[in-house]
Order: structure tokens, then sequence, then C-alpha cells
């Protein structure tokens, strides 16, 4: 199998079908690009009434150990929390050491984990730590569990299904965490390339978001404003997540690569090391669906989240991406470009 998230058909068949079989999936939230899964049990509320309890789990997988791998990892599992309507609380942690890991090691790890929990208030539970022989690279899961921002979600189950004419809003920009991850760790290679003013500005640009790479700011207030449909853009970038939603919520869309907001930085970091920023994670980036575009928009820009309408839902099952007059079809999800990075350092380091 190709790194990175398992393709698109042998994860109809061999995970979600066993999921599916005698389960009320609706209710589990159980499907390609569900964000969120979520249970519900009756709890007694006194005088002989009972209330209805929904739970959420998200997680998310890192692995390496460099400060990025960890920080961007961490929100991509906060974010998928928020995106399916419900609000990260507690969370449990595994992590799978390598061998030659020491104790100051994973004291280290732990301290770094424990300020980003209390920095989105979010409570450690406990969780799992194994060294496992043959490993190379630290490998940690965050398991979310959290509770429904408001009654009327999670956005999956609402009975406003989207509809042909609604809009497709983004905001956040396409490989932020990715040119983060490169501003800080590949500093050297840039500083060869860019002048200083370029890389402070492409600092600026990429960590200067309100709350980057949380997508909560933006999130909470597009519930408000009743948005249909929510999906943050992670593993797979932009193609990947917008088929993602087609897939998942039945429908066709249309959209313009020109209305994708992308910074100039980002698209010349990419090219440096030769990625494709639309086909990498996009921490902190938000799909929202709405029939009042322009609304939203207001909403978000009144917290001070930019965000830009790049397309439509449509009538049929077609997933296009249009460019001046040429039109492309998306497919099922690409590899991931950073795991095409990763894949082609341990292909050099083995030559060498």
């Amino acid at each position: 199998m190709r790194p990175g998230k398992l393709p698109e058909p042998p994860l109809k068949r061999a995970v979600l079908g066993p999921l599916k079989e005698g389960t009320d999936n609706k209710k589990k939230n159980i499907g390609v690009g569900c964000d969120a899964g979520f249970g519900i049990y009756r709890e007694e509320a006194g005088n002989f009434e009972e209330k209805e309890v929904r739970i959420y789990a998200s997680d998310a997988v890192c692995q390496g150990t460099v400060p990025a791998d960890l920080y961007f990892g961490f929100h991509r599992g906060a974010n998928s929390m928020f995106a399916s309507g419900g609000v990260p609380r507690w969370v449990t942690i595994t992590l799978l050491l390598p061998e030659d890991w020491q104790e100051p090691d994973i004291r280290g790890l732990m301290s770094k984990i424990k300020t980003l929990c209390a920095d989105r208030k979010i409570e450690i539970l406990g969780g799992q730590t194994e060294t496992l022989p043959g490993l190379t690279d630290l490998v940690i899961n965050f398991h979310f569990m959290g509770t429904k921002y408001r009654g009327d979600f999670p956005l999956q189950t609402k009975p406003e299904k989207v509809k042909p004419g609604d809009a497709i809003v983004m905001s956040g920009f396409p490989a932020a965490d990715l040119a983060g991850k490169w501003l800080v760790e590949e500093r050297e290679i840039l500083e060869k390339r860019f002048c200083p003013a370029f890389l402070a500005q492409a600092e600026e640009k990429v960590f200067g978001g309100a709350d980057f790479p949380s997508i909560e700011r933006t999130a909470c207030p597009a519930m408000d404003f009743g948005v249909k449909s929510m999906h943050d853009i992670g593993e797979g970038g932009i193609f990947g997540a917008l088929r993602e939603l087609g897939e998942r919520e039945g429908c066709g869309l249309q959209v313009d690569l020109q209305k994708i907001p992308i910074q100039q930085e980002v698209i010349e970091l990419c090219e440096v090391f030769d990625r494709n920023p639309y086909q990498t994670k996009s921490c902190g980036a938000l799909l929202m669906v709405t029939p009042d575009p322009e609304g939203l928009m207001r909403k978000l820009a009144d917290v001070g989240i930019s965000a830009a309408e790049i397309g439509r839902i449509t009538g049929d099952r077609k997933m296009t991406i249009c460019h001046r007059e040429e039109i492309r079809y998306l497919d099922h999800p690409q590899m991931d470009e950073c795991f095409k990075m990763m894949r082609k350092d341990t292909e050099t380091g083995k030559r060498q």
C-alpha cells in the first residue's frame, strides 16, 4: 500500500464495509470524509427523566520527532472535531517509540504535548506507551473525545442537506502547515534561495492568521451562522478534501481553481521543494457549504477570518476543478505530497 491515507476503494471494501454491517451508519457517522464519529447514550437527569448525551471522537496520527510534526498533527485531530460540529474536551495519547528513545526524550515530548493541550483547554485522560522493535520514527496517535457544539449538530446528520446551487466557501490556505514546517526546519536551504525580507513576509503570512492552525475561531461562527456542512482540509490537500466532501454528501461540485485562496509565498516555497500545494496537508483550512456565501463571509470577517467562495454544489455526481477553459475531474485522492517527500528522502538515504 502507498504511504498515507488508505486509498478510497480498499477503504470502502476492507474498513468501512465491515463496520457498516448491521449498524445505523447515520447515527455513528461512518463513511468517507466523516471528520468525527459519535455515540449516543442516555443519562439520568432526575425526576425519572433522561437526557441524550453525544460523545464525539476524532483522531490524528503524526510521525517524526520534529516540533512541526507534533504541532500540526495535534491540531489536525482537534480540527476534525470542530469540523463535525463537536468541541474537543479530552484526549488519550498512544506513543510508539523507537528502541533508541530514552527517558529524557519521552519527558521532553510529554512536556510539549502537555503545553499543546493546556493551550486548547483539552484534558489528557491517559494513553499507552510502547517501544517497538524495528520502528525508526516516533509515531503518535491523538484520540480526541468531546461534546457537541450545540443542540442541532453534528452537521452530518442534520435533516437539511446540501442542495444544488449551495456555495462552497473556504477559509485558510492550501499547504500552510507544510510551508510553516519548511520555514522552521529547512531554514538553511531557504536562506540560500530567498532574501530575509521574503522569509519574514512568508512567516507573517503563514503564522500570522488568527489562532492558526486551529479552526475553532472559524468553525464556531460558521455553525452559529447555520452552515449545512463543513470539512477540514487535512491530508490529501484541498483536492482530496473536495473529493471527500462530495463523496460524503452524495453530491457533485464545481470549483474554480483561480478562486481558491493561496499565498504567493507558499507557491514559491512549494516550487523549491517541487510539491503541489493543492495536494498536501493544509491544517487550518476549512470547507463550508451554505446557500448564503456573502452572509457567511461577513460573519467570519467580523471575527477577523478571511474566506472566499470557491465553487458550487451541482445536481449530478461530477466533481470538477475548472481553470480557465480547462476542466479537471477530481479522481480518488492521490498520495499526499508530504509522503512523496518522505519517500524520496528515504530512497536517497538508502542510496547513500
